[in-house]
């Protein structure tokens, strides 16, 4: 009798036991997760793209400044595709992407030149065209200088770096030679074969005239002296957007400055267009414009000063962004 009291307490126990762990496991509860995600895809690129200056037919003289000759060719961009199969890289041209571009004989001789460019093969084209037996003049950037073991004129490599640049961009390139030649008509009617032509020229032609030149984003015009009164110089200048938001113009001033005791506009008259504060330069827009100087008739019936000085400055900034909101919460009935 004693011990069946016994299995019977021992048993009681065990059931609460049990219900209390019960009770534990059903205490409700809920999360409330918040997911987002954020990236960062912009590119601010205001740029001059074209400068250059023309004289009236009679009273002026303009004296030509050297300048680095330039010749303009088609750019591609270039991608590499990684076969993990084989560990090797394979070229993919795009087509769809070319590019007049206006390159500068430094620019070349740096980065297209035979000494200097990498010569590679192409396997395959983003429009789905047959590739064919191509070379291209490629000038890869710095940071994928490594990616593979050794640069030869292939169209695929092996990779150096494990297919860690799968898909990426690694450079433009320059079209040289279909099915070994430069005066071949490729197959593939995007791909315009102008590296040798632009070789050629800059073979010849360092350094140019020019009335314009650009450097960074500024212009420097050649130097003009007029000899008769209502002679003028008429200045023209591009700005372009390539980047990827809005140009606003924020601020827009010319100035004028002359040697000796003479003010500028006592001997010379600038015209310059009207820019409004709204104006706006949208990503790929360019703006061209044009600044007038003519020479006046002095008191004396002469025309004679020292050296004179304009100077134009435009100045785009972005689009204006809200404050960002003030972190907070607040409690309230549902």
């Amino acid at each position: 009798m004693t011990k069946r009291t016994r299995a019977l307490a021992g048993l009681t126990a065990g059931v609460l036991a049990v219900s209390a762990m019960a009770f534990g496991f059903s205490k409700w509860s809920s999360n409330v997760d918040l997911n987002g995600t954020v990236s960062a895809n912009g590119k601010w690129e205001v740029a001059v793209t074209a400068a250059d200056a023309s004289i009236s037919n009679t009273g002026a003289e303009m004296k030509k400044i050297n300048t680095e000759s330039s010749y303009t060719v088609v750019t591609y961009p270039v991608y590499v595709d990684y076969r993990a199969s084989s560990g090797y890289y394979s070229f993919r041209i795009g087509d769809d992407k070319a590019a007049e571009t206006k390159i500068s004989y430094n620019d070349f001789m740096t980065n297209y030149e035979k000494n200097t460019a990498k010569w590679i093969g192409v396997s395959k084209f983003d429009s789905g065209a047959k590739s064919g037996n191509y070379t291209f003049m490629l000038n890869v950037a710095g940071e994928y200088e490594n990616i593979v073991k050794n640069w030869w004129n292939r169209s695929s490599l092996e990779a150096a770096d494990g297919g860690a640049s799968d898909g990426k961009q690694i450079g433009t390139a320059i079209a040289w030679l279909y099915d070994g030649r430069s005066t071949n008509t490729p197959a593939n009617d995007k791909i315009k074969l102008t590296w040798d032509a632009a070789n050629t020229y800059f073979a010849e032609n360092r350094t140019t005239t020019a009335t314009a030149q650009i450097t960074d984003n500024a212009v420097t015009y050649a130097p003009v002296t007029f000899t008769l009164p209502e002679a003028w110089a008429n200045y023209k200048v591009t700005v372009t957007n390539n980047g990827t938001v809005n140009a606003n113009l924020s601020d827009y001033k010319v100035e004028t400055s002359l040697g000796g005791d003479a003010k500028f506009a006592d001997v010379f008259q600038v015209t310059a267009p009207e820019f409004g504060k709204d104006e706006v330069l949208a990503p790929g827009e360019s703006c061209t414009f044009n600044v007038v100087v003519k020479a006046k008739n002095g008191t004396d019936n002469s025309i004679e000063s020292d050296t004179g000085k304009f100077t134009i400055t435009l100045n785009y900034v972005q689009d204006d962004v809200e404050a960002a909101p003030t972190v907070g919460h607040t409690h309230s009935k549902a």
